[in-house]
């Protein structure tokens, strides 16, 4: 494409996103600023000498999220049609299947640990199979006496798949976060589920593996279970993503995602945007799962101390 209409391009998008922020997101005293922010650099035609999409992408995305830190606020480049419903799902759909639904890795550890490498929480109604596999796993894990849930690659995802999960840890149905919604301007909630099929992985331990990249529904994830003192949680502060929100596609080649809702903790009446979900250890994201490993094995040994009929679980 060249120069002129991509300079044409980002003008459109600029424009057009200062109409869907003053109109969608949750803040409206915060669009207002940063739509001032945005006239001020068209005035000044900031956007427009870039010569990429990327380059565009992270000019814009400085600057909206320059205002009150909402790392929410992106754009996503894999837009090929103004399509917004079917040619989204269907792509959402394609890539979904393509990285498993999330899981990455699910496996028995030495000691009888189990681990999930959970990359990405889908959202069950658009991908019934995400369920299906998420199922799957917790039974995989079911009989393991420690389990470990890496989220240091974690990018979010739906508040309902992560209460799927968290019921194959929780005793009886828990309210796990508050949702409340701009445009219909009422407040939402989300439980564990009363029943979940297989086996539920009850007093024992389970750690949560986290870095700076785990966002916005993974955070959602280890902040209950850490608030609910139903797992550790290791390694970094996480991203700070709070706000849920809906992608907008403004050009064939760039959407917008836009928080216009906000997340309210059952258990603290806030949230972890900006600061993150603080561990319960703090390491590194390289060293977390080598001390997660170290914490399981120490308290299954402690379990089984004496009982010379499960020491094969600690050999080689």
């Amino acid at each position: 494409m060249d120069h002129l209409s991509l300079k044409s391009e980002f003008h459109h998008f600029v424009i057009r996103s200062m109409d869907l922020l003053r109109a969608n997101y949750v803040f409206p005293d915060a669009a207002e600023e940063i739509c001032g922010h945005l006239e001020k650099r068209m005035k000044d035609g900031y956007y427009f000498d870039a010569e990429t999409y990327e380059e565009f992408k992270k000019l814009f995305e400085h600057d909206i999220q320059s205002i009150n830190g909402d790392k929410h606020l992106h754009i996503w480049l894999q837009g090929e049609s103004d399509d917004e419903s079917e040619k989204m799902i269907e792509e959402y759909k394609r890539v979904a299947e393509k990285n498993n639904f999330g899981f990455h890795k699910v496996e028995r550890l030495a000691g009888n640990i189990g681990y999930i490498d959970l990359r990405v929480f889908y959202d069950m109604d658009t991908v019934p199979e995400a369920s299906e596999t998420a199922i799957s796993a917790m039974n995989f894990v079911g009989h393991s006496d420690a389990l470990i849930i890496d989220l240091r690659k974690n990018m979010g995802g739906s508040a309902f798949m992560v209460a799927l999960i968290a019921s194959y840890l929780l005793k009886e149905p828990t309210h796990i976060e508050s949702f409340y919604n701009r445009s219909d301007d009422k407040t939402s909630q989300v439980w564990t589920l009363p029943y979940v099929p297989g086996r539920l992985f009850l007093e024992k331990p389970v750690f949560i593996l986290t870095s700076m990249k785990t966002f916005s529904a993974g955070e959602l994830f280890a902040y209950a279970l850490k608030h609910l003192g139903r797992a550790t949680v290791i390694g970094e502060s996480t991203g700070g993503g709070a706000q849920p929100g809906n992608y907008h596609q403004v050009t064939p080649k760039l959407r917008l995602f836009i928080p216009s809702g906000r997340s309210i903790s059952p258990f603290t009446g806030d949230n972890w945007e900006r600061q993150g979900v603080l561990p319960d250890f703090e390491t590194s994201a390289e060293e977390a799962l080598h001390i997660a490993r170290d914490m399981a094995l120490d308290k299954i040994k402690e379990k089984y101390e004496g009982r010379k009929e499960y020491q094969f679980l600690f050999e080689d």
